[in-house]
């Protein structure tokens, strides 16, 4: 039994290694912007494998009047199934274009022919918007470029898996899926927060943790509104609103704290598995 599942669990890693190595190397293809032949725009995309992680650069090339403009991206992903997924880790810098232009690509997948083909692949690419461009791109070469190879070397820390999260087909990065609703100096005198749903028949549960110590744990706020008071204040105080959903179900909520006549209120829609986090440190 233990030999079949260690040949079981190491033909799952040969056959990802597999897949992940068939990736690797440098595609290139292109894509008319939103369907318009006067905007083509030419993608190079060079990977490589560390461990079971594909990490590597995208770069995007226009011309317009005689100047080249375009973004570089520095990427990482995974493979799911037979296609790559890459969701960008930040932008390395804009050509004739602002980088906060540029922030409008959120991922690149890739998906080989049915013939298994390792020269060819269909290619999706999504825009922050959730709009896509489809194309196809050739495998152009099997190793990347020095400056590409230098560039990750540079790179002394790369989003994980963790940092993304699924949802009906999307994958959303951290800084979507958790969010941050500030750090704030209080006194030491009481504070109340309270929690309620925006929707009357929310499906997902939440728990919240104060310090990494649990609260509230699997509370359904469409049928109850939750009051914390926080009567000993700590000098740290680190809340996080965590949405115990899988993948389907998000928390729209309003979250309220008051400390005297001081009130704050938050509108937040938490992703599954998602959280809303809140720093409070005590004034001396």
């Amino acid at each position: 039994m233990q030999l079949r599942a260690f040949l079981f669990l190491f033909f799952l890693s040969f056959a990802f290694s597999t897949v992940a190595q068939n990736f690797t190397g440098v595609w290139e293809g292109s894509f008319y912007l939103r369907g318009k032949k006067k905007n083509k725009i030419n993608v190079r995309i060079e990977i490589t494998q560390k461990g079971d992680r594909l990490h590597g650069v995208v770069t995007t090339r226009g011309f317009q009047k005689n100047t080249a403009y375009g973004c570089d991206y520095i990427v990482s992903g995974w493979v799911e199934g037979n296609a790559l997924v890459l969701g960008v880790n930040n932008v390395q810098r804009g050509v004739a274009t602002t980088k906060a232009d540029c922030g409008s690509f959120k991922r690149v997948e890739l998906y080989p022919p049915e013939n298994d083909s390792v020269s060819m692949a269909k290619g999706r690419w999504f825009w922050i918007d959730n709009s896509k461009e489809q194309f196809v791109v050739q495998k152009t070469g099997s190793e990347i470029s020095e400056v590409v190879r230098e560039e990750m070397n540079n790179i002394d820390r790369r989003p994980d898996p963790s940092r993304y999260i699924k949802l009906e087909n999307e994958y959303l990065p951290y800084e979507v899926t958790n969010k941050n609703l500030g750090t704030y100096s209080v006194e030491s005198k009481e504070i109340i927060l309270v929690v309620s749903s925006l929707e009357e028949k929310a499906r997902a549960t939440m728990t919240v943790t104060l310090n990494d110590r649990t609260v509230f744990d699997n509370l359904y706020l469409s049928k109850n509104v939750l009051i914390i008071r926080l009567k000993d204040i700590s000098k740290i105080n680190n809340i996080d609103f965590i949405n115990n959903s899988d993948t389907r179900f998000k928390l729209d909520v309003k979250i309220s704290m008051q400390q005297g006549n001081d009130k704050k209120e938050w509108i937040v829609s938490i992703m599954p598995g998602g959280t809303a986090y809140l720093l409070l440190n005590r004034k001396d």
